[in-house]
């Protein structure tokens, strides 16, 4: 029998951030794998109570059920557990419910004699080698274990600040001048196109970048161009500030200038000595000198775990929008005028980070300051 998933993983929400890494090693594997964050889409508009009994009935060879205490209580893993159940007594002797144990609570309907894995020692790794094993493809070269490196992105970052809306679309051709921009750009994802539209009536204050430029403009056009049946949006933009530098830069008694844009850049690209919400007026004061003054956005902590939750299920597509993400973040935040050298490496959800950048000139007989940053940061922190 044919199945449209090789496997799908029924879980309740508490542990999702487990269960993801799951499905991506299993998906980093080359397998099809029903897990719900990657169905958005699709699953948009559905019955879900009739679509997930199909699919944890009739659409998947094999299920994945992580059990724990919330599983047990909640309405819709009890959903998908029993589907998945009616699915077992029909098919009797087949193998299909593969339990994992968060926790020893008991799940209605599942037998103690059945056997399972615990995740507290197998961890998501060691159930995914575990299921690839049981199906026969596990590999101990699997892709998982390659690091994916990404040192430019075909992507543009445009963000309508108005619209409170930002996306990564490629890009198929770019003029980029002092004090305007055109971008022609080719989305492939399909809640882009509507979006650009809609900046015909929201013009000012657009974030773009692309490469290693960054700015704020207005749009001076949005033409949507459809030719044999692909299509492209050309966005025109003017009065393009690409120029974030200030003037007067203040440090402290112990820390240089020079020193807190270190730290916003660390913020950037490490999540390091992230914002605290705090009272204490020296602590108010060193933070607007380490998010900059006068800066186009403020920095509070790095966007990569955010990016990495929602774009994580695709390693190359993740990398290219955090790679734009980090260069528009470093400029418009007054950390860099120019950023020279940027390299992120995903091996799993560890991120390694190479940057080098350059400073304002402050003094014409003295050479900019350069940030270099070196580290690593796990993306599920």
């Amino acid at each position: 029998m044919s199945y449209k998933f090789d496997v799908a993983l029924s879980f309740a929400g508490e542990q999702r951030a487990h269960v993801e890494r799951v499905a991506e090693c299993l998906k980093a594997a080359g397998l099809n794998v029903f897990y719900d964050d990657d169905e958005k889409a699709n699953l948009w508009g559905k019955d879900l109570y009739v679509h997930l009994s199909d699919v944890y009935q009739n659409q998947a060879q094999y299920c994945i059920l992580f059990a724990s205490k919330e599983y047990a209580t909640k309405n819709w893993p009890s959903h998908e557990r029993q589907n998945a159940q009616a699915r077992v007594l029909r098919e009797k002797g087949n193998e299909y419910i593969l339990p994992v144990r968060f926790d020893d609570t008991d799940i209605p309907g599942m037998p103690p004699t059945i056997g399972y894995l615990d995740f507290r020692r197998e961890g998501p790794d060691g159930i995914c080698k575990a299921f690839l094993r049981k199906i026969g493809t596990y590999q101990p070269t699997q892709a998982l274990s390659e690091v994916l490196v990404c040192e430019s992105s075909p992507r543009a970052l445009i963000q309508s600040v108005p619209l409170d809306t930002v996306a990564f679309p490629p890009v198929a051709e770019v003029s980029w001048k002092a004090d305007s921009a055109i971008l022609l750009l080719e989305p492939d994802d399909p809640t882009d196109g509507p979006f650009l539209d809609r900046l015909r009536q929201q013009r000012d204050h657009l974030i773009v970048a692309f490469s290693n430029n960054a700015g704020v403009g207005s749009v001076a056009g949005v033409e949507h161009i459809v030719v044999s049946g692909r299509q492209q949006w050309k966005i025109e933009i003017q009065a393009l500030q690409s120029d974030f530098s200030s003037t007067v830069e203040m440090g402290t008694s112990g820390t240089t200038a020079e020193q807190f844009a270190e730290i916003r850049a660390k913020r950037i690209l490490l999540n390091q000595q992230r914002y605290e919400d705090t009272q204490d007026y020296n602590k108010v004061m060193r933070e607007v000198l380490t998010q900059g003054q006068g800066a186009a956005i403020k920095i509070d902590g790095s966007s990569f775990p955010a990016l990495y939750k929602e774009y994580g299920n695709q390693p190359s597509r993740f990398l290219q929008i955090a790679w734009i993400s980090a260069v528009m973040q470093a400029k418009l935040s007054n950390t860099v005028v120019s950023v020279d050298y940027l390299s992120l490496g995903l091996k799993g959800s560890l991120l390694t980070v190479e940057f080098r950048g350059t400073r304002a000139r402050k003094f014409t007989n003295v050479s900019p300051h350069v940030i270099k940053i070196e580290g690593k940061i796990d993306l599920r922190s």
